[in-house]
């Protein structure tokens, strides 16, 4: 309640900051941090942190959504990279960018991989109620969205100042 989710420490970093590492390890020029709830807090960090790095602070007076402070972004781009404030990732960046420039793509989103063991034998039956198999404690596996998205231009131009999810 009392710390924004991109502040809550990872060992002794907090998230912000090991994204911000990854990121400005890259060839971005510009960096975007959109702020809302208990924004103040996230402000001073970026202050105290990192002053002499080109990013741009946008506050949402109301929540926007994953994707609604696209909308706000005022700055000239062709290309934005859009991270979640709560990801920890051990994807390459570049890799994700060139990916993306070479397969011309409106939007690419990055997946993790996720697996889940029902700890429960699953029944299947049939239309009658009838027992069709049962499946013990099975292991789901699934691609999930991991919070990391690439958008051209063209895309960002349809965000409007509202409140939008990034899957919307």
């Amino acid at each position: 309640l009392n710390v924004p989710k991109p502040l809550i420490k990872i060992g002794k970093k907090p998230v912000l900051e090991i994204l911000l590492k990854k990121i400005c390890a890259t060839n971005f020029k510009k960096i975007f941090i959109s702020t809302h709830y208990l924004h103040n807090k996230i402000e001073k960090y970026v202050e105290k942190k990192h002053k002499n790095k080109n990013i741009t602070l946008i506050h949402e007076k109301k929540p926007m959504g994953t994707a609604g402070s696209i909308s706000l972004i005022n700055d000239s781009f062709d290309n934005l990279l859009v991270v979640n404030g709560d990801v920890v990732t051990n994807i390459d960046i570049n890799a994700l960018m060139s990916f993306h420039y070479e397969t011309k793509n409106d939007m690419t989103l990055s997946v993790a991989k996720y697996s889940y063991t029902v700890p429960f034998g699953l029944i299947e039956l049939d239309r009658a109620q009838r027992l069709k198999d049962i499946r013990e404690k099975p292991k789901l596996d699934y691609n999930v969205i991991s919070g990391i998205y690439c958008l051209k231009k063209s895309i960002c131009n349809l965000v409007s100042k509202q409140y939008l999810d990034m899957t919307t």
